[in-house]
């Protein structure tokens, strides 16, 4: 079964921006490396930037981006923004496993399967 997360961040104007992840996406793992590796807006901005990721590593150098053609048939990897919260869960609860948003560093994972 393949697993899915959306990891984001709400920037200060309310709007976000976020990209997939598609390997290692449980909280235990993901949500692990977020908060020990990513927890500063910094830092998450710079790894939203490649675009969706197949795997989020310890080390931002070490992270595994996704080309297009990498995972599947993905043909738009570049990051997303959203408008608000509410239109970022319309797209995506139905789509993922796991939602994960940074907020002024502090990460909030959401289990989309519940």
């Amino acid at each position: 079964m393949n697993r899915l997360a959306t990891i984001a961040i709400l920037h200060k104007d309310g709007t976000l921006t976020s990209v997939r992840v598609y390997q290692d996406v449980d909280p235990e793992y993901l949500g692990k490396t977020l908060i020990e590796f990513y927890s500063n807006q910094e830092k998450v901005e710079k790894l939203l930037k490649g675009g969706d990721l197949v795997k989020v590593e310890k080390l931002l150098t070490k992270c595994k981006y996704s080309s297009g053609d990498t995972v599947g048939d993905l043909v738009d990897c570049k990051p997303k923004t959203y408008r608000d919260l509410l239109v970022f869960y319309d797209s995506n609860m139905g789509e993922c496993d796991h939602l994960y948003i940074c907020r002024l560093g502090k990460w909030y994972c959401f289990d989309c399967n519940r």
